[in-house]
């Protein structure tokens, strides 16, 4: 099974952008052993998906990447339909900390992570194609660089099927799988967008991060090219846990972020770590998340 993806340089800190090469993606290829054998910036082992052991799992360089914006840091695959937007090429920080709730005079207090997942351009439409998102939280950050729980892995999650460029879209109903774990499935024309159905509340100048799994699940019996999809995370910021959209346009809720864009990994039974933070720099704290 071979496709086109980035390849992960031995010392992986988020700043490079390695060239798109012909690797074979088995369990067995050597694309797999050279994920299991690269080490991050920050000396930890780096592994985007499968089933490592926890402490391997989504370290501090595997944080640092995904959160990686601006032009320097470049999506690993553009969204499909999505030319319009202003993260088309790349994500952006938009606010790192509660900032003041338009109209309100009054900083917000709450936020949510959410995600979105798109076909990379060029791809076709898969028919029966799903993702199951797994462990899904968000934490806010101290100044000191100390993690809490916001949203909490075991949370319901709610979804939509926003069309390429967000004008219209079509409903989503997630399928539970177990506690941490959700399934939904991807209509052709339309990404996957989700997020926590309960809002995280947040204090003055405190950031933000976010962190899930994410793994492709093929139609029974496909054969075809490995479908090349993307994820992403994203944030906003709330007035309050429960305000709704005020304003036509969504100034209720500021952005917050919205990170870079990974190829999902498309060898069935592989996960795909995904995260993000509103922060200039990812702290050395970040949780062991699974």
């Amino acid at each position: 099974m071979t496709t086109s993806v980035p390849v992960p340089p031995a010392a992986y800190s988020g700043t490079v952008t390695p060239p798109p090469l012909q690797l074979d993606l088995s369990p067995t290829g050597p694309y797999r052993a050279a994920i299991l054998g690269s080490t991050g910036s920050d000396g930890s082992t780096w592994q985007v998906s499968g089933t490592p052991p926890p402490s391997v799992a989504n370290p501090r360089s595997r944080w640092v990447y995904c959160s990686g914006t601006g032009p320097s840091n470049p999506h690993e695959a553009q969204p499909q339909g999505a030319s319009g937007m202003s993260w088309y090429s790349y994500g952006a920080l938009d606010a790192q900390i509660p900032p003041i709730a338009p109209g309100t005079g009054q900083l917000c207090s709450a936020f949510t992570g959410w995600l979105m997942i798109y076909p990379a351009v060029g791809q076709a439409a898969v028919p029966g194609l799903a993702f199951e998102i797994n462990g899904l939280q968000t934490w806010t950050v101290s100044t000191a660089g100390v993690f809490t729980l916001a949203q909490p892995p075991t949370g319901q999650l709610d979804a939509y099927g926003n069309a390429y460029n967000f004008q219209g879209g079509v409903n989503i109903t997630p399928t539970q799988e177990d506690a941490q774990t959700w399934r939904m499935p991807i209509t052709p024309g339309y990404i996957i967008q989700a997020f926590p159905h309960n809002r995280g509340s947040v204090a003055p100048g405190q950031n933000i991060a976010m962190a899930y799994r994410v793994r492709m699940v093929l139609p029974a019996g496909f054969t075809g090219t490995p479908p090349r999809y993307i994820a992403c995370c994203g944030a906003d910021w709330w007035a309050n846990t429960s305000v709704g959209f005020v304003n036509p346009d969504g100034t209720m809720n500021p952005g917050a972020f919205l990170e870079r864009f990974v190829l999902v990994d498309p060898t069935p039974g592989n996960w795909t770590c995904v995260d993000g933070f509103s922060g200039p720099t990812v702290p050395a704290s970040v949780p062991a998340t699974w």
